[in-house]
């Protein structure tokens, strides 16, 4: 990667990853070696080079940057409701002492508001699709291109290029 301060996917993600969703090196690691190992093919990189970031042109590992963050606003949001479906509610927010009075966070507002309009999630979904979009790549909730043009580059061994252009009905044949 080459834009200052994104030296490698792990630096992109916890420079861009919102403070309250920061994760290990470890589970930054296992979730790149997910999205290369699901991306590759589609990406056109050899095999032997999948785990390899210098590989992937800069959008592709931007896109990796994006969709690893939304895995990890996802799983934490989910642990936070995993952890508060007991009959108690949410997660604490407030515990006044006296005749004991507790008021808690509802996973479903965090949820709601994380992914209404304006939501963090919304923003990294819009930043994937348009990544995809570019790349040509499907990433599920992403709206479908109907009636759209893809380009389907093919690499000859001589290293030449053939460019084969597929149309909507065309290209629902090859999915």
């Amino acid at each position: 990667m080459s834009t200052p301060g994104f030296t490698t996917i792990s630096n992109a993600v916890q420079t861009l990853a919102p403070e309250s969703f920061q994760a290990s090196s470890g589970q930054v690691s296992l979730l790149t070696s997910k999205w290369q190992s699901l991306l590759y093919e589609a990406l056109e990189i050899p095999e032997e080079d999948k785990f390899t970031e210098a590989s992937y042109p800069f959008e592709a590992n931007m896109l990796i940057t994006y969709l690893i963050i939304k895995d990890i606003i996802v799983v934490k949001i989910a642990d936070t409701t995993a952890g508060s479906s007991s009959s108690s509610g949410g997660a604490i927010k407030k515990i006044v002492t006296g005749p004991t009075e507790v008021e808690r966070f509802s996973p479903t507002q965090s949820y709601y508001e994380l992914s209404k309009n304006g939501g963090i999630l919304v923003e990294f979904q819009a930043l994937i699709c348009a990544l995809s979009n570019k790349l040509g790549v499907f990433i599920t909730g992403c709206p479908p291109m109907d009636e759209a043009t893809v380009v389907s580059v093919l690499r000859n061994s001589d290293y030449s290029y053939e460019h084969k252009y597929l149309t909507s009905p065309e290209f629902d044949d090859k999915i």
